[in-house]
């Protein structure tokens, strides 16, 4: 259970509020321990957990190791913030830097997953396609390629062996307004976005680390989920276990996609 997340940022109504974060935290812990002990109680900040706000870098909003299961962060990339760190005027969809990711998830991955030995997932995920009328700008990269770029980069996680106790990653399916821009996270809307984010798979499927569960053969699925499919059509796939010496991070990992208008498509792990 991902309870409160992303509780560093504040467009949350319980963001920025470490005290009163963490005695909550605390409370709901006692119940669900006593109450529902088998389940997995999942702690999970925004990724700039260590530069946001007056709290940054520190650990206020730590509720406790015995309170914590699985530790986890929401991982987005969006040009226009991109810009907007830079100073900059948003000028056009940009691919992110090829060490984005691993940079992103490092202090949340060491200070918190690492220091006590915690299953560390990614509870959300995507790459913003963006559009705006506010501003003229020129895209340097197609949404399909930008897509691929994103999620090569988690996918070469999973397998690099500099996060072993990386064991999941959701997909954030949807497309929304924000922040006066447009932004399309969707990796199944249409072919040829589907089809590159397919081939990040392939670094995962290269390393035999996936294997289709309803049938496909050479890293394709039978049936592979696309938004004009019945809402019960979905695509599985089975990752083999890490050979990682650390227990928490042998997992089986899913990929389960289903459509009920613009949902999310997940990559889950069943942890053994």
């Amino acid at each position: 259970m991902r309870y409160l997340p992303e509780f560093n940022g504040e467009w949350m109504l319980y963001g920025g509020k470490p005290t009163a974060f963490v005695a909550n935290w605390k409370m709901m812990a006692a119940t669900m321990r006593s109450t529902a002990p088998n389940v997995k109680l999942v702690w999970s900040p925004n990724f700039d957990l260590n530069t946001r706000g007056d709290n940054a870098g520190s650990m206020p909003y730590w509720p406790g190791e015995e309170n914590v299961d699985i530790v986890g962060t929401s991982q987005y990339w969006k040009s226009s913030q991109k810009a907007i760190n830079s100073g900059g005027p948003f000028t056009g969809n940009v691919a992110p830097g090829a060490t984005f990711f691993s940079d992103s998830i490092t202090y949340v991955y060491n200070t918190y997953a690492k220091a006590f030995n915690k299953p560390f997932i990614i509870s959300e995920a995507s790459a913003a396609w963006e559009s705006t009328s506010s501003v003229q700008y020129t895209n340097s990269v197609t949404q399909p390629e930008l897509q691929f770029d994103f999620w090569t980069q988690i996918f070469t996680a999973f397998t690099s062996g500099n996060f072993p106790l990386l064991s999941m990653a959701q997909i954030f399916e949807y497309d929304k307004f924000e922040d006066a821009y447009q932004r399309d996270f969707r990796v199944t809307w249409d072919d040829a976005t589907r089809q590159r984010f397919l081939d990040a798979l392939q670094t995962l499927i290269s390393t035999n680390k996936i294997t289709w569960a309803n049938g496909g053969s050479s890293g394709t699925p039978t049936g592979t989920t696309s938004a004009t499919k019945a809402p019960s059509t979905s695509t599985s796939a089975v990752v083999s276990p890490t050979t990682s010496t650390k227990s928490s991070a042998d997992a089986k990992l899913w990929l389960v996609g289903s459509f009920v208008g613009s949902c999310v498509m997940t990559v889950l792990t069943t942890m053994l």
